[in-house]
């Protein structure tokens, strides 16, 4: 192995197996000064600079320090007890069954984290990408609560008019001689109808359905 002699420039051979004894007559001009001899002549030095810096944070300007909006809150990631939850395991001890975190983005992957990208700031593209638009409400085809399909065939026998109380002509205490079953609209009784009986809604004759009254003198 062959180097050059500091300062000198003149070429210098380094042995392998070098001995301690052979190590010190070695020339002190190329042997580095030890941790002792650095110490040594900057305690010596006659330079009123301090050697550390005198800030008393002890940290420099270009060091990212956080502001304390990213920290989470542990309320987020609270183990709840099985006494605060709805849920019946097996287990007694909640952390016995594990615990999954939440599946949701930190604040360390968005943009202006570091002290290079708060001073730089957001370009007009990244601005433009974190916009939200502003969608309203979906259009349907008025028919029907189903939305991107093709529409929904009227009913109609459904209603929209929804019907009150319905009660029979007798009010249930005869016989029933009517074929058709037959019952008048007495409203709403105190609100208090059954999910049977709400679900009853007035629907409009046909015309053309409707029976027409025959007088029996005109039958051949």
């Amino acid at each position: 192995m062959r180097g050059r002699e500091r300062g000198t420039g003149a070429p210098v051979r380094a042995l392998r197996g070098l001995t301690r004894s052979a190590h010190a007559r070695w020339p002190a001009s190329t042997r580095r000064p030890t941790l002792a001899g650095r110490r040594r002549s900057a305690c010596t030095d006659d330079r009123e600079e301090p050697l550390v810096d005198s800030d008393d944070t002890g940290r420099g300007d270009d060091v990212y320090q956080p502001d304390g909006s990213e920290e989470r809150d542990d309320d987020d990631f609270a183990q709840l007890d099985y006494d605060d939850t709805l849920l019946d395991p097996d287990v007694k001890d909640p952390l016995d069954e594990g615990y999954s975190p939440v599946e949701r983005p930190l604040a360390a992957d968005r943009d202006g984290t570091t002290l290079a990208e708060s001073e730089e700031g957001e370009t007009l593209d990244q601005r433009l990408a974190e916009e939200l638009p502003d969608i309203g409400d979906p259009q349907g085809d008025g028919l029907g609560d189903a939305l991107d399909t093709d529409g929904e065939l009227r009913d109609d026998e459904v209603g929209e008019d929804r019907s009150g109380r319905l009660v029979a002509p007798d009010e249930g205490l005869g016989p029933d001689t009517e074929k058709d079953m037959v019952a008048s609209d007495v409203g709403i009784d105190g609100a208090a109808a059954s999910a049977e009986e709400a679900a009853v809604h007035v629907v409009e004759d046909d015309e053309n359905d409707l029976p027409v009254d025959e007088d029996v003198n005109d039958l051949p």
